[in-house]
């Protein structure tokens, strides 16, 4: 990566009275600018600067909304390493007047969204500028592209509406220094992890300076129960540091300000015995996805013992919900990536007592709409928070372990439904219970098709409990899956396939 200081090699550009400090690369104008791929980002250029504490800096996202699904991504673009002659004032002006329309016709983007005027908390920086570090002028403020933003509602985003204390993914290659003496001010969320303020903002309260940070936690008025603001002096130099591809990602906190804090990995301590995975579905977001009948995923489960019943749960986290959408190959889990998982380290990596999968599947209802929490990765495959199983047992086993036509409960927010004319695999038990198949078991090496699958019906099981019944159903009504109190029943058959219990309490009714 090719390294350029800020303050060498520098020349200067007037434009409309505007005089800045940017560096030889290619300053790209509005008219002929075009916005690098989202998530594509390449050619970065290496850029640092000193005593930055107090001083200004802008930013703009340009989003484009996924092609399936609420959720948008985009590039963000921002004056950090740029230096201008015109006061804070007029800088902060200039800013609050950019036109969104005119951006979006210049950056092809589908929506903007201004982050700040901003003030850097920082005392020094470094960070990896992309595209060759060129310089793209957003109306009169040059900025550099520095990374890529993921949204779960890309309406909500660009509305300025998204929840605050909320964690989101922003790749990007930066370290933020703060030197011994200095002071700091943090989030600490319930599970012990700790959001250090790199940026404050002004652009809720415009008098949100920092020298009332210190100050700053009687003014939170939306801080969720268990979270804590907090001001310390350091006692040696803090440095905090994001790689561009990190896995975990690199993730961010705005407060009700839209004070910008990053996840501070160093100092976050969680609870004894508590993983940090227990705390994914905090502030989780009531989501809606259609169109998913037959899209292949996986679910992954991390098990821990429970803080309040010390029974083993495990956090469930599915591929097909992410702020990504679905693919047009509809497979959210490829092959490559899923062969590759290690469980063991993943066990170790997030201190659970397992790490296990759940597929890969292919997903039979038409559309789903769930709570969405924290957004993870596992070897590459981003899978969203979206219930908590319980597990019974001593949850080093995993999911792969479980009996089979057996229920077990699991707590989930959530609502599925199969589409009037859906072909559905239906088991009837020796109770007179109705259970409908959810998730078909691909595995990693398939041994039907689905369509083999539901034209082989009831000779494709051999171990089917006495009484029990195959049927292959297609619907003459929608049928709508809400669990009453959040709790589903569910279980799966000798295949590994999954089926929700239907019927009072869980569906409108029994197929």
């Amino acid at each position: 990566m090719r390294r350029m200081s800020i303050g060498t090699r520098m020349t200067m550009i007037v434009l409309l009275a505007l005089t800045v400090t940017v560096s030889c690369a290619q300053v790209k104008s509005p008219g002929g600018a075009k916005q690098p791929t989202a998530g594509g980002l390449q050619n970065p250029i290496a850029v640092h600067g000193e005593n930055w504490r107090g001083k200004p800096h802008y930013e703009v996202l340009i989003m484009n909304r996924n092609a399936e699904g609420p959720g948008g991504a985009g590039n963000y673009y921002n004056s950090i390493g740029l230096t201008f002659a015109l006061s804070n004032e007029e800088m902060d002006a200039r800013f609050r007047a950019l036109d969104p329309e005119k951006l979006k016709q210049q950056y092809g983007g589908d929506g903007v969204r201004f982050n700040g005027p901003r003030r850097l908390v920082v005392n020094r920086w470094s960070g990896a500028a992309m595209d060759n570090g060129n310089v793209f002028l957003m109306g009169q403020i040059p900025m550099y592209v520095y990374g890529t933003f993921s949204v779960p509602n890309f309406d909500a985003f660009i509305a300025g509406k998204q929840l605050p204390y909320v964690e989101s993914v922003s790749k990007r290659t930066s370290t933020w220094y703060y030197d011994a003496g200095e002071q700091v001010y943090e989030l600490v969320a319930p599970d012990g992890a700790v959001f250090t303020m790199f940026s404050s903002s002004l652009k809720v309260d415009p008098n949100n300076t920092i020298d009332r940070l210190p100050t700053l936690g009687e003014r939170l008025k939306k801080l969720p129960a268990g979270w804590a603001y907090r001001a310390r002096t350091l006692e040696k130099d803090l440095v905090i540091s994001a790689t561009y591809d990190s896995d975990p990602p690199n993730t961010v906190v705005l407060d009700e300000f839209e004070n910008n804090y990053n996840r501070n990995r160093e100092a976050s301590t969680p609870a004894p015995g508590v993983p940090y995975v227990l705390s994914d579905g905090v502030n989780a977001s009531h989501k809606r996805v259609d169109g998913l009948h037959l899209t292949r995923y996986i679910e992954m489960f991390l098990a821990a013992r429970s803080p309040d019943t010390g029974s083993v749960v495990a956090a469930c986290y599915n591929s097909m919900f992410t702020s990504k959408g679905i693919p047009a190959s509809r497979d959210t889990a490829p092959q490559v990536l899923v062969e590759g998982l290690d469980f063991d380290k993943l066990k170790n990596k997030y201190s659970v007592l397992g790490a296990s999968l759940n597929g890969p599947k292919l997903w039979t209802p038409d559309w789903s709409e769930f709570e969405a929490g924290a957004e993870r990765s596992f070897n590459g495959i981003p899978a969203t928070w979206v219930a908590q199983l319980n597990m019974g047992g001593d949850g080093a086993s995993g999911v792969s372990e479980s009996t089979p036509y057996q229920a077990v409960t699991i707590a989930r927010k959530s609502g599925i439904g199969w589409n009037k004319g859906t072909t559905v695999l239906l088991l009837d038990d020796a109770d007179g219970n109705t259970w409908i198949m959810k998730g078909f078991q691909l595995g990693l090496k398939p041994q039907h098709t689905y369509n083999e699958f539901i034209s082989g019906g009831a000779s494709m099981f051999k171990k089917l409990p006495p009484g029990w019944k195959v049927r292959v159903k297609t619907l003459e009504k929608d049928l709508i899956e809400r669990p009453e109190n959040g709790v589903a029943t569910i279980m799966p058959d000798e295949h590994f396939n999954v089926y929700d219990k239907t019927g009072p309490g869980m569906t409108n009714y029994t197929p």
